[in-house]
This record gives structure tokens, C-alpha cells and sequence, in this order.
């Protein structure tokens, strides 16, 4: 087992060992199988252009981590080392780290249990992919063969499934991270994948600047006219059927098909909007002091 490791002793002193090296919650994004985050958000977040400070779901994990660690003992009748205030990472190169949830035996031999919570609904045949990325680079920074994730699901529903260690697995990893690392390190951008990533790259065009339409790109529009032909026929027909029933309810607030309402046609409630227009006529020093710019976003229109 790899003993190349250090303790950090506060959640800040964690993050800043933690931003130096590629972790095991961030080989799945380089791997591009977290849902949730793409290689440029990690790279803006790696090179100190953004910084993340936790979210609802972060904190939610953090919070459940020692009931989820008790539901996996309770279920396995297995021990497990308890986390306590200090954090260690342990790492394998200068750009590998990891820092287990727990750790357990497994025929005498240490083990690592990741511990996840979720709001979704999944079963040992449909874990995230990210979440086996995880677990596999933990055991081959810190040198283990085996390894579980317990998670606690939708409904509270408990449950875990053990891995062994896949050597190659781990080193296609190793080399995807390995080639991540030096785009962080030589500040080169990596490639965008996602409209947000272009979005963030290019919150606005460039007069004046276009590109032309190679055979794909022409493709892909000839595409897109044809669906949005279709979609126009299918939202006529939609918008048909729908004041066939809205003629037919009248005043009525829902219609019901067996006591369970299929249809429901209610007026919301009034609201108070200013009138802009009004105040900026008859009170513009009033509207210059209580108005800002909002930043515009780009549209996409297909032409």
C-alpha cells in the first residue's frame, strides 16, 4: 500500500492540496462520464479561473457520510476505519491524489468504501460510470485491490456492491489525467465539448466574424429544417386538439377520467408588474436611478 500521503487539517488546508493534483471526484470528468461537469469546467476550476464552493448536494453528502458508513456495518458486519476531523491524501505522482471515504478489511487486506448519496433511484447494474471511475483511481493511487461504494438512494433505499482493481482501467486513466494535467499546467485550453462550455468561452460573438458552412454543417441544418417543419405540423395539431377540450370545459377548472384529472385549465394569480414605459416618461430621474444593465445573452437562430 502507498503511504505517500499527507493530512490536511482543516476543509481549507484540504482544497489547496487537493486543487494541486487531479482527484479521485474529478477522473471521471476528465474520462468524460460525469453528467454534471465537463473537462473545461475542471480546467476553469484547476487554473484558478472559477472557484467552487460547495452546493446543497455537497453538503447533503457530507452530512449523511457517517449514516451511510453505519447502514454499510450494520449490513456487511464488517468494520470500518471511522473518519475523523483530519483528511489525509495520499498520492501516487505529483498529479495524483486521493483520499478515501473509509477504509475496511478485506481478507486481511485494507480495503477502500466510497460512500455516495444520490436522489436517484439505481441498482448495482446501473451505478454511474463516474462513480466506478472513482473508486478504481483511489485503489491505484493508494495501492489496494479492493474497493465497495455504498450508497444511500432514492426513497433511502441502502445498498453496495465491491470492486476489484483494474490495472488497466487504471492506467488508461492515469494517461488521460496525466495528458489533462499538462494542459493545466501550460494554461492551454482544453477542447470544448457542451453549449456552456461555449457559452463561458464566448459569452458574445464577434462583429463581423463568421465561418463557412462545411458538408457536415450543411447536413446538420438541412436537419434541423426539416424537424422544425415537423415540429410546427405536430404543435398545430397539438394546439387543435387542445381548444377542442378548452371549448368544450368552458368555465370548468379540470376535466376527470375515473375521478383523476386528465386535463386542468385554472388562471393564475394576478400579479403586479411596473409599467416601464410609464415611470421612464413622466419619472425618468426616478427610472435612471433604479435601473441597471442586464448582461445579453447570445441566441441561436436557424436561418
Amino acid at each position: 500500500m502507498n503511504n505517500n500521503s499527507k493530512t490536511a487539517s482543516s476543509e481549507a488546508e484540504f482544497k489547496q492540496l487537493r486543487a494541486k493534483t487531479i482527484g479521485s471526484s474529478e477522473i471521471g470528468t476528465i474520462m468524460g462520464v460525469n453528467p454534471f461537469q465537463t473537462p473545461y469546467d475542471l480546467w476553469l476550476r484547476k487554473t484558478g479561473r472559477e472557484v467552487f464552493q460547495g452546493n446543497e448536494a455537497t453538503r447533503r453528502g457530507q452530512l449523511l457520510e457517517p449514516v451511510v458508513a453505519q447502514m454499510w456495518m450494520d449490513k456487511t458486519g464488517i468494520e470500518i476505519e471511522e473518519g475523523g476531523e483530519d483528511v489525509t491524501i495520499y498520492y501516487a505522482e505529483e498529479f495524483m491524489s486521493a483520499s478515501p471515504d473509509r477504509f475496511y478489511l478485506s481478507d486481511g487486506q485494507r480495503a477502500i468504501l466510497e460512500i455516495k448519496t444520490t436522489a436517484m433511484d439505481l441498482d448495482a447494474d446501473n451505478l454511474p460510470m463516474s462513480w466506478f471511475c472513482q473508486l478504481q483511481w483511489q485503489m491505484g493511487v493508494i495501492g489496494v485491490n479492493k474497493g465497495a461504494i455504498a450508497w444511500l438512494g432514492n426513497r433511502f433505499v441502502f445498498d453496495y456492491l465491491e470492486f476489484d482493481f483494474d490495472a488497466d482501467f487504471f492506467n488508461n486513466m492515469k494517461e488521460a489525467a496525466r495528458d489533462f494535467w499538462e494542459l493545466v499546467q501550460n494554461d492551454e485550453r482544453p477542447s470544448l465539448t457542451t453549449t456552456g462550455d461555449v457559452l463561458k468561452a464566448y459569452p458574445s460573438h464577434k462583429d463581423g466574424k463568421y465561418i463557412v458552412a462545411g458538408e457536415s454543417i450543411a447536413t446538420i441544418h438541412k436537419q434541423l429544417k426539416g424537424l422544425q417543419s415537423e415540429k410546427k405540423a405536430i404543435d398545430g395539431k397539438i394546439d387543435e386538439l387542445k381548444e377542442q377540450v378548452q371549448i368544450i370545459m368552458n368555465d370548468a377548472e379540470a376535466v376527470l377520467d375515473d375521478e383523476r384529472p386528465i386535463f386542468t385549465w385554472k388562471k393564475s394569480k394576478d400579479r403586479v408588474t411596473l409599467d416601464s414605459k410609464t415611470l421612464k416618461a413622466e419619472m425618468p430621474d426616478v427610472f435612471e436611478k433604479y435601473s441597471k444593465v442586464s448582461s445579453g445573452s447570445r441566441t441561436f437562430l436557424i436561418k
